[in-house]
């Protein structure tokens, strides 16, 4: 069966996976225990995988050459190391051709305050060139002609910052060979995200932040989806007490430099073992291969995907990722909502009642709601996962 949403990351339907499990190569629990269950031949990728950069791709028809009037500080080359098919970045590295085109496009009005508009050889090298610009920049906003703007000019600083922190963040991934495929995502996206990967670590901000950045453009199912699975703010520490898997040493070199730079970043984990230990639950079999993703609200339309743990990039693997979610949310046994951080055992005689997040026409709020509401809900999200139609009812914009 197609996927409905065709702009969807992920497949919508439990008839576009695969029955086996990657890592256990048993069947799939999920496809065993559904009721739509139909045997499929073998294992199947996602069908269509979208190129998150089209959009940049159609808007860049005629690129400016920002470099033309300059002899100099033209776009870096990553060559390959000599005698290796593999050993460094190709000069046409795609990689990095999509990086700087987005760095181009995004902050192309920054090339005439003398600014480097791509992807540095080296993290130190970027934070050199960060150091000059920065200098550069205060002298001319300080200027006779720049303090009658001083909206003008704390603009171009904002700007600045953004670029100075993308660029940073990706040339210290390049170097250590971690820059991924599809490295800027449209925010509209996370939704596929949280599906593939629900249970979140914070590395910098609380979960709270993450919540201001979705939930007020979020759907209902957004916000139950999200909830029921991170039912407290986990850390960087509580990390390295989940079993888990370790992040790529060239990536924290990275991250511990820039993490301050970014409003948040979290780990996105399918370790949904995490949950059932908190909720007091029946264990659940560990997936792997975690997501790094950052956000700047200088930049609030787009998501920074800035590593996987397999370096394999974005898409990989989803597909089973998504089906140990949904397999989860179909059994009520997977979720003691009493054990939950929103339940409130004084809203309630008869019924249970939790502090959970619900969507109005204007945004969202906290609101005491049945716990059987939440299951209903919850199994409703299940039933369109089934039918081919889940991001219809999980959407952030």
């Amino acid at each position: 069966m197609a996927n409905k949403d065709e702009n969807s990351l992920v497949p919508t339907s439990i008839n576009s996976l695969g029955p086996i499990h990657l890592y256990t190569q048993q069947p799939s629990y999920y496809h065993t225990q559904s009721e739509t269950h139909r045997t499929v031949p073998e294992f199947q990728q996602i069908a269509g995988r979208v190129n998150l950069f089209k959009g940049i791709e159609d808007a860049v028809t005629e690129e400016p050459d920002l470099w033309s009037n300059s002899t100099e500080d033209k776009p870096p080359v990553f060559e390959s190391e000599p005698g290796g098919e593999s050993g460094g970045w190709q000069p046409a590295n795609e990689r990095v051709e999509q990086i700087n085109r987005f760095l181009r496009l995004r902050f192309g009005n920054l090339a005439e305050y003398q600014t480097k508009i791509a992807l540095a050889p080296s993290l130190k090298e970027a934070l050199l060139w960060e150091e000059t610009e920065k200098k550069t920049l205060e002298e001319l906003l300080a200027s006779d002609e720049w303090k009658v703007l001083s909206d003008g000019s704390t603009q171009v600083m904002k700007e600045y910052r953004a670029l100075s922190t993308l660029r940073a963040a990706y040339s210290g991934l390049c170097e250590k060979e971690y820059l991924q495929d599809h490295c800027v995502i449209p925010i509209k996206y996370f939704a596929d995200l949280l599906v593939t990967a629900p249970v979140i670590f914070m590395v910098t901000g609380d979960l709270g932040s993450m919540q201001n950045t979705f939930f007020p453009t979020a759907s209902q199912g957004f916000l139950d989806l999200f909830e029921l699975m991170n039912c407290k703010t986990r850390s960087l520490n509580s990390y390295g007490d989940c079993n888990g898997e370790m992040l790529p040493h060239g990536v924290s070199q990275v991250i511990a430099k820039v993490r301050n730079r970014f409003d948040w970043i979290a780990i996105l984990t399918p370790y949904l073992h995490v949950v059932t230990r908190e909720l007091k639950t029946q264990q659940w079999q560990r997936v792997v291969d975690p997501y790094l993703i950052g956000y700047s609200s200088q930049v609030p339309d787009q998501l920074f995907f800035l590593a996987r743990w397999s370096n394999t990039g974005l898409l990989p693997q989803t597909e089973e990722m998504v089906a140990n979610t949904m397999s989860f949310v179909a059994s009520p046994d997977n979720y003691n909502l009493s054990n939950h951080g929103a339940y409130d055992p004084n809203a309630g005689f008869i019924n249970s009642f939790l502090n959970w997040p619900t969507k109005y026409s204007n945004g969202w709020s906290r609101k005491y709601t049945k716990m059987t509401t939440i299951q209903e809900r919850l199994r409703g999200l299940v039933r369109t996962f089934a039918s081919g139609d889940l991001f219809s009812e999980i959407t952030v914009r």
